[in-house]
């Protein structure tokens, strides 16, 4: 039995927190790790963006789309395994700013994901962009797992399937 959860976070209760998600997944923390980090699995998650960087504090990011530059970027924070930020933007919008952290648990990884995009008037457009990428990266993770049922919109929902 394969049990998933997909966790949803507003910064409603505290409006400097930005938006954020997370998922229990069976992979250790240094796959989850490999799979924010290499670009052939990136393509996979988010939305066919190959994202590639040395992943250094200061360096840049190129996310490329069928192998031409869509976004540019910055890598704000990496602490290998455990936290990686980074802002992704286009010429005429403001910064996305991403943060995933990852934590080790028992049979697995926990994996979160902060958003804070200035842009966004409404929670539920943060929802219709990236609860997609993190069931794609769920899939990613376990591709040896049935897959499960794509993720509710909901404060907290759980999955099961035999």
């Amino acid at each position: 039995m394969v049990i998933s959860a997909l966790v949803w976070r507003t910064g409603r209760a505290n409006p400097s927190r930005p938006p954020g998600f997370a998922f229990f997944t069976t992979a250790a923390a240094g796959r989850v790790w490999r799979a924010l980090t290499d670009p052939t699995q990136t393509r996979e998650y988010l939305y066919g963006l190959a994202l590639t960087s040395d992943w250094i504090p200061g360096s840049p990011i190129v996310a490329s789309f069928q192998d031409r530059p869509a976004l540019l970027g910055e890598v704000l924070c990496a602490q290998p395994h455990h936290r990686l930020s980074y802002l992704l933007r286009t010429p005429e919008a403001p910064p996305v700013y991403v943060t995933w952290l990852v934590r080790e648990a028992a049979g697995g990884s926990i994996c979160s994901l902060q958003i804070d995009e200035p842009d966004a008037s409404e929670p539920t457009e943060i929802e219709d962009i990236w609860l997609p990428v993190l069931a794609a990266l769920q899939r990613v993770l376990t591709p040896d797992e049935r897959s499960l049922p794509g993720p509710e919109r909901s404060p907290a929902t759980e999955h099961e399937s035999p």
